[in-house]
């Protein structure tokens, strides 16, 4: 029955159920665990050691989203609601739960879904059996089973150990991220060879003679747009399947990933098409190759698209500065 003095916290902490759940009778137990779960989210999992203040509970929280009116709750990430007394453990010890939480508050918003839950699991089992060594070192320490060197000494020791679960768990966290960036990189090139698309039907609505230009300059122009974003695309299907080995910043939001991911058709195309102008203008010292110059113009965009570096190395170098300060002066 409940105590009928007893004032339901508005925030219940993960202290307050551990204080709850070993009262005799737990009279509120139930009480503060479902208000806990209404303001942090449902509970997965949840220890609450016996002789030390210490408890770690897993859950899941929720998200609500309004969009034009509507209202909808999706599931969120799994999160650690920890506490514990800071003075019943030696510096590593602290440092080393320290550790675990800002690796799951870190990688909690990375992550995706599956590889979140299965990355908070792992930081919860670890939490979990270091503040069950604290509880057990506890109930040592009040028993006289243990001196103090031995406290320290295995204290010591099981930090190192979470240490080395951590540093696994961290790089299951940065293999997971990068495969989520990689994904989302790859699928935001849809958006970018549609939009190069777009402009290359754009393009068919200019005249041929658009700024003085001739009607064989522009149709290789839009030769050349398409040429880099090609080549472009390649680049990145050539790296994805060469071991994965693509340069992807995994620490930007999923919509920078899928806006870069965009990006890359597009730059590859205006490089292309900016090779075919700064040849035809004599600004950069590549070849022109005359009249028939069809396939040099298309396979010099791809590469201009497939490589970046290259692309720009090229242009940077023939500018007119660089050729001056390369030249020297007198």
């Amino acid at each position: 029955m409940p105590n009928g003095d007893f004032v339901l916290p508005t925030r219940p902490t993960p202290l307050q159920l551990r204080d709850e759940f070993y009262r005799q009778g737990q009279p509120n137990f139930d009480q503060i665990r479902e208000r806990f779960q209404v303001v942090h989210g449902p509970i997965i999992d949840e220890y609450y050691a016996a002789d030390t203040p210490a408890a770690a509970i897993l859950v899941r929280t929720t998200r609500e989203h309004r969009v034009l009116g509507f209202s909808w709750t999706a599931v969120g990430p799994s999160k650690l609601q920890i506490s514990y007394s800071s003075a019943a453990a030696n510096p590593s010890f602290a440092a080393a739960l320290r550790s675990a939480r800002q690796e799951e508050h870190k990688n909690s918003a990375l992550l995706r879904r599956r590889a979140q839950e299965i990355f908070a699991q792992t930081i919860y089992i670890v939490i979990v059996h270091l503040l069950g060594i604290l509880d057990l070192i506890a109930s040592a320490q009040r028993s006289g089973a243990l001196d103090e060197k031995q406290q320290e000494d295995r204290l010591r020791q099981e930090a190192e150990a979470a240490d080395k679960d951590i540093n696994q768990a961290k790089a299951f966290a940065a293999g997971s991220v990068r495969s989520s960036a990689v994904s989302f990189y790859t699928l935001g090139l849809l958006p970018g060879v549609v939009l190069v698309t777009l402009l290359l039907l754009c393009l068919q609505l200019v005249p041929a003679t658009f700024m003085g230009a001739t009607a064989a300059d522009t149709a290789r122009l839009t030769v050349c747009l398409a040429s880099g974003a090609i080549g472009a695309t390649v680049s990145v299907m050539v790296r994805i399947t060469k071991n994965g080995n693509l340069d992807v910043a995994i620490d930007r939001t999923r919509w920078m990933t899928s806006l870069g991911g965009a990006f890359r058709p597009v730059v590859g195309a205006i490089f292309g098409a900016a090779f075919f102008v700064l040849i035809k203008g004599s600004l950069i010292p590549l070849k022109d190759a005359g009249a028939n110059d069809a396939f040099y113009f298309t396979g010099l965009a791809f590469l201009a698209g497939f490589s970046e570096r290259w692309a720009q190395d090229t242009i940077v170098q023939s500018t007119p500065s660089s050729s001056t300060s390369s030249g020297g002066t007198p």
